[in-house]
This record gives C-alpha cells, structure tokens and sequence, in this order.
C-alpha cells in the first residue's frame, strides 16, 4: 500500500461521509459528527535481537466520531470527551517480511480544558488487526513479530489541538501503537511502533453544541465483592519457539474487592488464581515434580492492585500483580537454564489491561451487576493469554 493509495482512500473515504452527512434528516445525530483523518510517519521499535530490516512506517487513519453532548451523566465527567471508531490501513516499512494491515479501532478522546482555540487530547483505542504478512517457516521466517493474521491493536496518542474555525481543527501529536496476538500463536515478540502524527478534523454541521447535563450522582462509597471467571488459548513456549506447537486451554478466575471513590475511579484490591492444561501436560509428560500433584502445580496465584476508569457502562482496567503461587513455570525455568533479570520478572509479575462491559447501568449501585470482559494478560511485558471472562459484582 503507497503513500498515494493512503491518499486516494483518504479522498474517497471522506467524500463519501460529507455526502451522506448532509443528507440525513436525522439532525440530533448529523450535527455532532467528526470527520477525524490522521496522517502517521514513525519506526518500529527494536525488541529482539535478530529483527528484520524496516524503513519508515507509515499509516491513514479514518475515525468517525461523534462529541458527547451532555445526554448522559459519563459526559460531564469527562469532559464531554469524543467517542469514535476508526479504520487504519499501514505499511510497516518492508514490503517482503512484514507487508501491510489493516485495523479496526473503537477508541475515546480524553479533552483537557480550552485555553482560547488550543487544547490538549488524549486518544486512546483498543481494536483488531489484520496483517497480509505474517511468520511462516517456509516463506517468511524472518518475521518473528507476528506470527498470527489477526492481532490486538492497542493505541495511544497524546497531542496539541488548534481550532481554526467552527468546522476545521488542526492537530499534532505523538502515537504509540502496540500488535500481539496475546500469545494465541507463536512466534509473538510484539510489534512496538512510535509515530508522529497530523490530524484534520472536519465539522460538517460546525462543532456541536453541548446541552444541560444530568445532575451530578451521590455515592455511598461502598466496598463490593467481585468474582470474575475466565477462559482463553495459549500456545506453550516462549515469544519465539518453539513454533507449531499444540495450542491449550487457559481458565482464569479472579476474586476482589473494589471501591468506587467518585464517578471515574474504582480501585481493585484481589487474587487472580489461572490454571493452565499446557502445564498439567508437560508435567505429566516430563515426570516434574515425580508426576504428583500435576494440577495444583500448573495453577499460578497473585495479588493485585487495580484501577478501573469508568465511562458510562464501559471500564477501562489495569491490574497488576505478585505471583506468591508460581511452581511450574520456576522449574520449567531451571530445566531450560534461563535465569536471567528478565526470567525472574516473568516468575514473578503478572499483569491485566483490558475493558469490560457492564450489563447494567453502572453508577453509584454496582452490587448484583454482570459484566463481561476482555483483557491481555502479560508476565512482565511478554503477552500470556487473552481472557474473556463474564464477571458478577456483589
């Protein structure tokens, strides 16, 4: 995909848009929509040793947003913060080894209060990814990264915003952008990109007007108990080998406690207790530990500390732990002499990032709610699993 294919389906893309825009009878919609284009030029990051050679990489992104207005309590908030999801198509600099993707990316513009026509924003996206290019023994060996067609894409960008009229606003910023596939596939060593970026907004209908918010909610500040259950597909070994192995069931619970301090804030404080049949079979294969005990060994326990930022039904979560329970993966350590600072992180930290949904609406009463969720679970900064769970809070 050339840089002239970028601007050709950015041409197109917003052609379109405006066009139907001005169509629709439907005004209360129409007249707070976002046309968001993104330009980004930036470098793979290098983190492993044998890394295929890269140029710059270059992406188009296309975010159709909408500004918040008020309508409902998250709004006020957050600053009547900017909800889109957007389409990026990239090239990642080698045509051969790592090719081209294309991303879908749900995400939220955090807005930091106006000084006269500047501000600052702070966007933040989860989504998919698919790449054209990904490892093969055979024909693309020397791509390590990806191993997997469809990866997790996770986005950050922070940057200053100018607005130059009533529907044109200008922006530069600066973006990281993180692909894994959260150890579904090997090899999985990530890819890692930092960018800069400049942004065009367009208001087709002028910037939107923001309406009375609803009153603010009390809280009562209660601790709730929460369980959460989980499942996801780990394949055994480390981010690059061994290649093609079986892929095995991972069952994750989690147990805590949370405390919601205000209407953005709720704290976590639990144990996460994940069991892994990869482990158990391997155990049983290589006679560890005498052969005995081969399930409660392949159970991994942590403490956690976590934090939530709530917006509106959805949570936005970090969670991050201390194995105290961790025996399979310390013998498997010592087995394969590797013993090194970054080993001993693995054995002993244990992370979540991820979101969840809630069933019900999630205000001041989250006792007997269901949500569900999807997280990446990570030792130290190597992706483990991917966990969809379905949680109840007490």
């Amino acid at each position: 995909m050339s840089k002239y294919s970028l601007i050709i389906l950015s041409v197109f893309f917003n052609f379109c848009i405006i066009s139907h825009a001005q169509n629709t009878e439907n005004k209360h919609i129409s007249n707070r929509l976002i046309i968001d284009n993104n330009f980004y030029l930036g470098k793979i990051l290098k983190n492993y040793p044998i890394f295929p050679k890269n140029n710059f990489s270059t992406f188009y992104e296309l975010n159709i947003a909408k500004q918040t207005d008020g309508s409902k309590e998250w709004h006020k908030y957050y600053n009547y913060s900017v909800v889109g999801c957007a389409i990026i198509f990239g090239d990642l600099g080698n045509n051969k080894v790592l090719g081209q993707n294309i991303s879908i990316v749900p995400n939220i513009v955090f807005i930091n209060k106006k000084l006269s026509n500047w501000h600052c924003e702070t966007k933040i996206g989860i989504g998919v990814a698919y790449f054209n290019k990904k490892y093969n023994r055979i024909s693309n060996s020397e791509n390590l990264l990806i191993g997997s067609s469809f990866t997790n894409i996770t986005n950050l960008s922070c940057g200053i915003l100018y607005d130059i009229s009533d529907h044109l606003s200008i922006k530069a910023a600066a973006s990281v952008f993180h692909f894994s596939d959260g150890h579904y596939q090997l090899p999985n060593v990530g890819l890692n990109i930092f960018l800069f970026n400049f942004n065009v907004k367009y208001f087709p209908f002028s910037k939107p007007q923001i309406i009375s918010s609803i009153s603010k909610v009390n809280y009562k500040n209660k601790i709730h108990f929460n369980l959460r259950t989980g499942f996801g597909i780990h394949e055994f070994g480390f981010a690059t080998k061994p290649i093609g192995g079986a892929k095995y069931p991972v069952y994750l619970s989690t147990i805590y406690l949370s405390k919601r301090f205000n209407y953005k804030n709720n704290v976590h404080l639990g144990l996460f207790v994940n069991y892994y049949t990869g482990f158990n079979d391997y155990i049983i294969s290589k006679e560890l530990f005498d052969g005995k005990n081969s399930h409660l060994k392949s159970m991994v326990v942590s403490v956690f500390l976590g934090h939530e930022f709530v917006i509106g039904r959805f949570g936005i979560v970090a969670q991050c732990g201390f194995n105290i329970y961790n025996p399979f993966v310390k013998q498997y350590y010592k087995l394969v002499n590797n013993d090194g600072f970054n080993a001993k992180l693995k054995i002993y930290n244990s992370n979540k990032l991820g979101f969840q949904y809630y069933i019900f609406k999630n205000t001041d009463i989250t006792r007997n709610n269901l949500y569900l969720g999807v997280y990446i679970k990570s030792n130290s900064g190597q992706a483990d699993v991917i966990e969809c769970s379905l949680g109840y809070s007490f």
